[in-house]
């Protein structure tokens, strides 16, 4: 009994430092406002990505669109704009997908065209990383 308790044990510790070692490491994503709409950035340990959302009147309609930005991320990031008309409840992609190199050297970026955003829609850009299993970030609905 006393073997079987000590392995449970070390299995129970080896999980948590692996799961505490995880956590320590990952970096956190940053969602902000702007004047004219709102952005999430996700740094790693070389650089970053970010998505923006962005509301502008265009030919007297309220349209938005999203501009994403890869600073030597480490992978390429790939970003959409998103919509919403039932108040955020579902959300579907209106911009098809915008992936964005990462470059040591250089700073690349990549933007959506504009989509009409009437006074019942929600927009949002999101974006992943293109690693296996990487998580979506998205920014406020606007």
């Amino acid at each position: 009994m006393p073997r079987k308790l000590s392995r449970i044990l070390f299995a129970i510790a080896a999980t948590a430092a692996i799961t505490l070692g995880v956590q320590t490491a990952a970096q956190a994503q940053v969602i902000g406002d702007e004047t004219y709409g709102s952005y999430v950035v996700q740094s790693t340990e070389t650089g970053r990505c970010e998505a923006h959302i962005v509301l502008s009147q265009v030919d007297g309609n309220l349209d938005a669109y999203a501009w994403f930005l890869n600073d030597y991320a480490g992978w390429s990031c790939v970003g959409w704009l998103e919509r919403s008309t039932d108040g955020g409840i579902h959300w579907y992609m209106v911009s098809g997908t915008h992936t964005v190199a990462s470059d040591r050297n250089n700073i690349h970026v990549d933007n959506t065209g504009y989509y009409y955003d009437g006074t019942t829609y929600f927009a949002r850009a999101c974006f992943h990383f293109t690693f296996s299993g990487a998580a979506t970030h998205c920014t406020r609905a606007r």
